[in-house]
């Protein structure tokens, strides 16, 4: 369903003369940006805050772990492992 929305997306952009980016789309979810952790806070504790969360389920046969390395012009992602399921 998000290539398929992606694709409309895109279709319409460009329809109205909107440039697109030439890179893949890759459908991602960011679980969280640290770039600081202070003292006394642990990620153990902000993950046990949102623990009872209502998720979506949702069909999966990857998962890759990048690291973002934030830079002046913008994050680069960097594959850490690759998980097959």
């Amino acid at each position: 369903k998000l290539n398929r929305l992606n694709g409309l997306i895109k279709r319409g952009l460009g329809e109205a003369g909107i440039k697109l980016e030439d890179r893949l789309f890759r459908p991602h979810l960011t679980l969280g940006r640290i770039k600081h952790l202070k003292p006394g806070n642990s990620l153990k504790d902000l993950i046990e805050k949102y623990s009872d969360a209502d998720l979506q389920v949702v069909p999966v046969n990857e998962i890759i772990l990048f690291e973002s390395i934030l830079l002046h012009d913008g994050p680069v992602y960097k594959p850490i492992s690759k998980f097959k399921i």
